[in-house]
């Protein structure tokens, strides 16, 4: 979890990595989640249920921000320092089809805190995407997270920011900024949580044309319950708007509801 580059499909693998670790820390190269992923699962709610994923969504692949997986990556990882760590990476991604040739790149700098009940992550992310014939985009990303063990309440806030140019195409620009702030409630077996969400997109489709802004919110409650230490069922209802709008065109209102009921179990 320490380099991340611009979401790509360049790539099909989702994790593969060889890593040393040791007292010196660890170094890892491969395939692999990164940071930005790392910030984006502070959040407590339901992936693929409406309201949830909500960072992802707004600055992940297909939104012109940062993806949660490194791919041709290396990585380094200190070790604790008190709680503290700090991690660099970069990451270099080249495919070549019909003769022509893709080139994404990518480098970071995160650094994370754990101890006792604070748990906290940032990171700062640049990278370059060129493809054929003429699409040359820079993206950068700024994250974090925080949360805090109050025992019988675990509150948190997640951050993202994000600008992207040339995505679009030339002389596009799109702006992203979003929030989510919750908390879960360990009862037990139980596990009820609550997420709320929000933030804006402003785009610039090309040079010279007027920019657009619109707003993204969602929201989420449900719970978990624990039949064993491996396994789980959840129940989860929300609502998220502006989402896949904003994604396809940055314009447009769009409002998802939704709930979902299932059991996991961690082999």
């Amino acid at each position: 979890m320490n380099p991340d580059l611009a979401g790509t499909t360049f790539g099909a693998t989702r994790t593969a990595i060889l890593q040393l670790r040791g007292a010196f820390g660890a170094a890892t190269i491969g395939t692999f989640l990164n940071s930005h992923d790392e910030v984006r699962s502070y959040s407590v709610a339901t992936a693929g249920v409406a309201g949830g994923d909500f960072l992802a969504n707004v600055h992940g692949t297909g939104s012109r921000g940062f993806g949660p997986r490194s791919e041709n990556a290396i990585a380094y990882r200190s070790p604790l320092f008190g709680g503290l760590d700090f991690r660099v990476g970069t990451a270099h991604e080249k495919t070549e089809l019909n003769g022509a040739v893709n080139k994404t790149t990518g480098a970071t700098v995160a650094s994370g805190y754990n101890n006792g009940p604070v748990s906290a992550l940032i990171v700062l992310g640049q990278a370059k995407v060129q493809a054929a014939p003429a699409f040359n985009a820079k993206v950068s990303d700024l994250a974090f997270a925080v949360s805090y063990s109050l025992g019988m309440a675990v509150p948190y806030i997640q951050f993202e920011n994000s600008k992207s140019t040339g995505i679009l195409g030339a002389g596009s620009e799109v702006k992203s900024r979003s929030y989510e702030l919750g908390a879960k409630f360990p009862l037990g077996a139980f596990t009820p949580y609550l997420s709320l969400s929000g933030g804006k997109i402003k785009t610039v489709a090309a040079a010279g044309a007027a920019q657009t802004s619109l707003k993204v919110r969602g929201f989420q409650v449900g719970t978990t319950y624990d039949l064993s230490k491996r396994t789980y069922v959840y129940a989860a209802v929300g609502q998220d708007k502006n989402i896949a709008a904003a994604l396809a065109t940055g314009t447009g209102d769009r409002k998802r509801n939704g709930y979902a009921v299932g059991l996991v179990h961690n082999f």
